[in-house]
């Protein structure tokens, strides 16, 4: 589903957003339940807060990203951790020389 984990971690803070909107906006539709109201409207004011620093984190972690180039596609990817996936194509990635180097003859 997801190409890589900047990818999936990008898209479940975008889930967060959405949900915080639509929390906020079941707010306005309940209006004339107050304390119901504000309860959705603060949760959906903690969900859009959550999602905005969870994406400045992720835009911390791209930066550490390690930069690869992807076998298949050819094209510069980011690996967070040894084992993640390409942005582009999809293809799984390794930086264990014991995965990498299977292939190979001595």
């Amino acid at each position: 589903m997801f190409r890589g984990k900047l990818n999936a971690y990008r898209s479940i803070s975008l889930l967060a957003l959405l949900a915080g909107f639509l929390l906020m906006y079941g707010a306005i539709v309940l209006k004339g339940l107050p304390l119901l109201a504000g309860g959705l409207m603060v949760a959906g004011f903690l969900f859009v807060i959550g999602s905005g620093l969870s994406y400045f984190l992720i835009g911390a972690l791209s930066m550490r990203a390690v930069r690869v180039i992807c076998p298949t596609c050819g094209r510069e990817t980011k690996m967070l951790g040894m084992h993640d996936r390409c942005l582009s194509c999809g293809q799984r990635l390794t930086l264990d020389p014991r995965f990498r180097e299977e292939g190979k003859k001595e």
